[in-house]
């Protein structure tokens, strides 16, 4: 007897990133929009060991080895962007990084294997103060 083994392939990778009020606050407390990025990758290495500044000023040539696609948006305070963009083949982790004007103590980036869209779809992402957290 012959089993088929049947992978459902991802399409498309739709991403909701929810922000709160308060929001990369400046000095006066003030919250302000962030510019994230989110990177389709192979591998995940180069992404996690690059630092903020090594991102935000060379991302393209940083992670050329590795990307296969990015976008840019910009995240209001107390906003939400949908993101819905194909999910390339050979994409295994999607990195995003936000670039936060205050970095002391920030999460600002973070990885979700590709499998993660098989459990939930869309997947979210909440991002407050300087810090982004995944959704279960």
């Amino acid at each position: 007897m012959t089993r088929a083994i049947f992978v459902a392939k991802i399409k498309q990778m739709n991403l909701v990133i929810e922000s709160r009020s308060a929001l990369n606050q400046n000095d006066q407390g003030e919250s302000l929009p962030v510019v994230m990025r989110v990177y389709q990758l192979k591998d995940a290495k180069v992404f996690e060991r690059a630092a903020y500044v090594e991102l935000i000023d060379d991302d393209r040539v940083l992670l050329s080895a590795d990307l296969l696609g990015s976008q840019e948006v910009t995240l209001a305070p107390d906003a939400t962007v949908r993101l819905s963009v194909p999910m390339e083949d050979d994409t295994h982790i999607v990195g995003i990084a936000g670039f936060f004007r205050d970095q002391g103590g920030a999460e600002w980036q973070l990885t979700i294997p590709k499998s993660q869209w098989k459990k939930t779809d869309p997947v979210k992402l909440v991002v407050r103060g300087n810090r982004m957290e995944l959704v279960p």
